[in-house]
């Protein structure tokens, strides 16, 4: 145990030295640690998709290499490097984030040039992100004046379509509905994200239906047609943190480039 396993640990090498290994790991980890490394102690191998669970609770995830089997006076002794990978796996989630937000949008790009109505324009665009992707759940919503100020259910698609059973859509500040994020974007004429639905305060009205459906985070991004904001476009993540910037910058694209397609479909009427 060196001074860079009490760093990434949180324990002193006194609490490290004696602890069973797989007391090192989330509790969910412990019975494929066990196995992992009673079937490689006679050559030297790597352990992926482990995490270390630090003192204070936070899980660290890491890679391990572990030594063969080595004989020293008459004890069996392995040799383990553990590599926080917090960095890698943050990298790899934004590289993934950005492909799939790419992909969503070359889709709903080519939808903005093919169809002839509002209606099937939007339908093809919350087909588009949620395609193949991290996005199970995409809706477009426009705005109305009426009692209640109601958001109206334009289009919508993806594997999540049921968390819009019975969902209340509104954007007035006096409403239910209307008090999650997109309510407020559209209030505020500012995107609004989730970064975890599990954390947000502002999302715990809704908590128990994201997770049935899967959903970890969330963007709404108002958007006008012709100069007068008429509309919120609605994308949903499996993830947490799925809207860094990259995601950010193709979704606010996106939504302002719908404004622009109903805006050209409805002049040629």
């Amino acid at each position: 145990v060196n001074p860079a396993a009490e760093a990434m640990m949180g324990y002193s090498r006194a609490e490290l030295v004696g602890m069973p290994v797989a007391n090192l790991h989330p509790e969910s980890e412990h019975e494929r640690v066990r196995n992992d490394f009673r079937a490689t102690l006679q050559k030297p191998s790597a352990h992926s998709g482990f995490h270390v669970l630090r003192k204070d609770g936070v899980c660290v995830p890491v890679a391990i290499w572990s030594s063969q089997s080595l004989h020293m006076t008459a004890r069996s002794l392995v040799i383990s490097e553990f590599r926080d990978i917090t960095e890698l796996e943050q990298r790899e989630h934004r590289l993934a984030t950005k492909r799939w937000a790419l992909q969503a949008y070359a889709g709903a790009a080519a939808a903005l040039w093919q169809k002839h109505s509002a209606e099937s324009l939007l339908e093809a665009i919350c087909e588009a992100v949620t395609r193949e992707s991290v996005y199970p759940l995409a809706w477009v919503g426009i705005v109305e004046d009426g009692p209640g100020k109601p958001i109206r259910l334009a289009a919508a698609a993806g594997t999540a379509m049921g968390y819009l059973d019975g969902l209340h859509l509104s954007w007035s500040g006096d409403e239910e509905g209307g008090s999650g994020p997109t309510g407020i974007s559209i209030r505020t004429e500012q995107y609004q994200i989730v970064e975890d639905t599990e954390s947000s305060a502002a999302y715990r009205p809704w908590l128990e239906l994201a997770r049935r459906f899967g959903i970890r985070s969330s963007l709404s991004i108002p958007f006008t047609i012709n100069g007068g904001l008429r509309g919120v476009l609605v994308v949903y993540a499996a993830r947490p943190r799925a809207f860094e910037s990259v995601a950010l910058e193709v979704f606010l694209h996106l939504a302002e480039q719908t404004g622009y397609g109903i805006h050209a479909i409805e002049q040629e009427r």
